[in-house]
C-alpha cells in the first residue's frame, strides 16, 4: 500500500516477507522482514521495518502480531533489529517490546529520552524507533540538516552496533 516499508543492504538477504498488519481496507500497513548475512555476526542478522497504525487500538493490535511472528521463530533470541515509524507518541511500543522481548530502543538507551522526530522542521513527537536485541549498540544520532530535511517529514535515526 501507500505505507511500504523498505530494507537496504550490503550483506547478502538470505530472506524476506512483506507480512499484511493492516487493521482497515482503507489503511494498509505491514511490516518487512528480512534475514541477512553478515560476515562479522556467527549467526544471521533479523531486520523487521513497521509503519503502525495512526489509532492506538490498531497499533497495539499490530505490535501483538509483530510479537508473535518474533516468539514463533524464536527471533528474540538471536541478533535482531525492529525499526520504523511506530506512530507512538504515547511511548507504548518501548514497554511492550522491552518486557514481552527484552528488547532496548537504541535512542532512549543512550539519551534516556526517546527521539522527536516528526515533523522534521519541528520535531515535537517521538514517532520512529531502532529497537534491538542481542547486538552492542556503539552509538545512535538523529540526522539533521538541509539534505535530511528534504528527505523526508520524519528525522532519520542513525544506529550503530557492533557486530564483533
Amino acid at each position: 500500500g501507500h505505507h511500504g516499508n523498505a530494507i537496504l543492504s550490503k550483506h547478502p538477504i538470505n530472506h524476506f516477507e512483506n507480512i499484511n498488519i493492516s487493521m482497515s481496507k482503507f489503511e494498509k500497513r505491514g511490516f518487512l522482514y528480512v534475514e541477512l548475512n553478515v560476515p562479522k555476526l556467527k549467526r544471521p542478522l533479523h531486520l523487521i521495518c513497521t509503519h503502525l497504525g495512526l489509532f492506538q487500538k490498531w497499533r497495539k493490535e499490530q505490535l501483538e502480531q509483530i510479537a508473535n511472528f518474533i516468539r514463533q521463530r524464536a527471533l528474540h533470541k538471536e541478533p535482531i533489529i525492529v525499526c520504523g515509524d511506530f506512530n507512538d507518541w504515547n511511548i507504548y511500543a518501548t514497554d511492550f517490546l522491552q518486557n514481552q522481548l527484552g528488547f532496548q530502543e537504541a535512542y532512549f538507551k543512550s539519551h534516556a529520552e526517546h527521539a522527536r522526530t516528526y515533523p522534521s522542521w519541528l520535531p515535537l513527537l517521538p514517532l520512529d524507533r531502532i529497537y534491538y536485541a542481542n547486538l552492542k549498540l556503539t552509538s545512535v544520532k538523529l540526522l539533521t540538516g538541509k539534505v535530511w530535511h528534504q528527505l523526508s517529514d520524519h528525522i532519520p535515526i542513525l544506529a550503530q552496533f557492533d557486530f564483533e
